[in-house]
Parts: C-alpha cells; sequence; structure tokens
C-alpha cells in the first residue's frame, strides 16, 4: 500500500508569539494524515507534508480556526 505525500506552504493569519506557533503544529500533528508540520512565527508561514487520502487543506484550517488562525 502506498502513500501519496504532498507538502504545501501557506500563510498563517493570528499568530501573535511563537507559542501561537507551537499550538498550530501540535494541533495539526494530531491529525491523521498530517506526517510533519513547520510553522514560523517569524515568516507568518507554515509547510504540511500530508497524505491528501486522509486529510485535506479545509480540514487542516478548520481545525486551526478553532483556536483563532487561519490558513
Amino acid at each position: 500500500m502506498s502513500e501519496t505525500k504532498q507538502t504545501h506552504s501557506f500563510d498563517i493569519s493570528g499568530m501573535h508569539c511563537a507559542s501561537c506557533a507551537s499550538t498550530i503544529k501540535r494541533k495539526l500533528e494530531k491529525l491523521d494524515g498530517v506526517q510533519e508540520c513547520v510553522v514560523n512565527y517569524g515568516t507568518d508561514k507554515a509547510k504540511f507534508t500530508f497524505d491528501p487520502d486522509k486529510v485535506n487543506v479545509k480540514h487542516m484550517n478548520n481545525e486551526i480556526q478553532k483556536f483563532g488562525y487561519e490558513l
């Protein structure tokens, strides 16, 4: 069974500090299908590696919107 991986970078709004970046990273890495998430507070960007068969960008965005952030 082969796993499809995609990597995308996104701007993130709503971050105010490094703790925000850490929260986003923790929440997204808990989602089934997200293999890696790197969030940079200094650039307001995030880079995700994920399996599009298990999770999509809309689902990831919905998850972080609960905490006041947005892709």
